[in-house]
C-alpha cells in the first residue's frame, strides 16, 4: 500500500472513534498513531480549548474491539508531538507541532466546520496529517510527507508532499 492509501486508511478510521479528530500523524511501522482533535462551541463560532488536543490512539491493542486513547508523554510532547501556539484568534487557531518546527498549520472556523490548512513554500494548502516514513530506525525517520489538497480546487484529491531529512525548511 502507498503512502497515500495508508495514510488515508488510518486518518479515516481515527475519525469513526472520534468525530473532533483534525489531523493524524501516521508512522508507516505500525498502526497506532498521533490524532489531534479541536472541538467548536455550541454555537460554532469559536473552539472550546485553547490548543488542540493530542494524543495517541492506539490500534495495536484493542479493548472491546475499539482502539485505547492515551496520552502523549512529556518526552513526545517536549521533543515530537506538542503544540505550540503561534496566534490564536476565536475562530482561528496557528500553532506548529514540536518535531515539525517550520511548518505552520492554521485551523479556522468557515461556515461552522473546522477547516486544517498547512502553509508550506509560501503556499497555502488543505491539510489532513503528517504520514512517517519508517525506514529501521524510528528516532531517525527517513522523511515524511505532509497529505495535503489544493486550496482552490477543493475537488482534486488529496496528494503527499515528500520532504527527507535533509529538506532545509525557511
Amino acid at each position: 500500500m502507498n503512502p497515500i492509501e495508508s495514510f488515508q486508511r488510518m486518518h479515516a478510521r481515527a475519525m469513526e472513534h472520534d468525530a473532533k479528530v483534525i489531523l493524524s500523524v501516521v508512522k508507516s511501522d505500525n498502526t497506532n498513531m498521533v490524532v489531534y482533535q479541536a472541538e467548536l462551541t455550541t454555537e460554532g463560532n469559536g473552539f472550546t480549548t485553547q490548543t488542540p488536543h493530542g494524543y495517541w490512539q492506539t490500534w495495536e491493542v484493542l479493548r472491546d474491539n475499539q482502539p485505547t486513547h492515551d496520552p502523549l508523554s512529556t518526552l513526545e510532547t517536549k521533543m515530537a508531538f506538542g503544540v505550540k501556539i503561534i496566534s490564536r484568534e476565536p475562530t482561528k487557531i496557528t500553532f506548529t507541532l514540536r518535531g515539525y518546527p517550520k511548518i505552520p498549520v492554521t485551523l479556522q472556523i468557515k461556515e461552522g466546520e473546522i477547516v486544517s490548512t498547512v502553509c508550506f513554500s509560501g503556499m497555502d494548502y488543505l491539510f489532513q496529517g503528517i504520514y512517517v516514513h519508517i525506514d529501521g530506525n524510528p528516532t531517525k525517520p527517513k522523511g515524511i510527507s505532509l497529505i495535503v489538497k489544493m486550496m482552490d480546487m477543493p475537488e482534486t484529491p488529496w496528494f503527499p508532499i515528500y520532504l527527507d531529512r535533509k529538506t532545509k525548511l525557511d
